[in-house]
């Protein structure tokens, strides 16, 4: 539901639903256009008026959260890492809404009372995996890996989103892990400056895995043409 007040007529309110979300979302702005339906039988409302809009929704509606660093996303999609039980793990496609520091909501894909996985080092492990079944690692390839926190790569900046400190990254295979090239969203440390990024550009950096997810500690343009892609 949908509330709207006009400056023309301001003691009035509208009442009216989100009849259609645009696919297209603003990319320089961070805006997404929405197209809202509401009752004129008196054709008092006219073209390009100005107007106050407030959504509402259902603050009493269940909803379904999880931490947000058990949401795996690559590239258009989100995914989490269900624990079966017996050392047995899948990688499930969910949709998300919206995301705080802490949380993020599931809109679909899993239920309620299911048993995710949030180990920042698991997720490493399953970043890219599409469809696998995750088996139970050997406690000795465990040791290894709790030994491997950061790693130095090359790869595409996609998008830019400074008001989160993130970057959207095609990055490059990762050899000593053994990973395939992967399109992920990386969190930029405190200490780094974002205004000399752009889409676009092809960068080396490093990254650590931190409880929130994977941090970039450092970052530099390169030349396509020197660099292997």
């Amino acid at each position: 539901p949908v509330t709207m007040q006009t400056d023309a007529i301001p003691t009035r309110d509208w009442q009216g639903q989100v009849d259609y979300v645009y696919p297209t979302l603003d990319a320089k702005k961070r805006t997404l256009k929405v197209r809202i339906k509401f009752a004129n039988t008196d054709n008092v409302l006219k073209p390009n008026m100005f107007a106050t809009i407030q959504v509402h929704h259902n603050e009493n509606q269940p909803l379904l959260l999880v931490p947000s660093e058990a949401v795996i996303r690559s590239g258009k999609t989100s995914r989490v890492v269900l624990a079966l039980g017996d050392g047995q793990f899948k990688s499930i496609e969910v949709k998300t809404g919206r995301r705080g520091d802490d949380y993020t909501e599931i809109l679909s894909g899993i239920d309620e009372g299911e048993e995710i996985v949030t180990s920042a080092q698991f997720l490493l492990d399953s970043e890219s995996s599409k469809t696998s079944d995750f088996k139970r690692m050997s406690h000795q390839q465990g040791q290894k890996e709790k030994q491997v926190s950061s790693a130095t790569v090359n790869g595409t900046i996609n998008s830019i989103m400074k008001d989160m400190r993130m970057l959207n990254i095609s990055r490059d295979a990762i050899e000593e892990w053994n990973r395939g090239p992967a399109t992920l969203d990386f969190l930029v440390d405190d200490t780094i400056g974002m205004y000399d990024l752009k889409e676009g550009m092809y960068v080396m950096f490093t990254f650590e895995v931190r409880d929130e997810g994977f941090v970039i500690t450092s970052i530099m343009p390169m030349d396509n043409n020197s660099g292997e892609k």
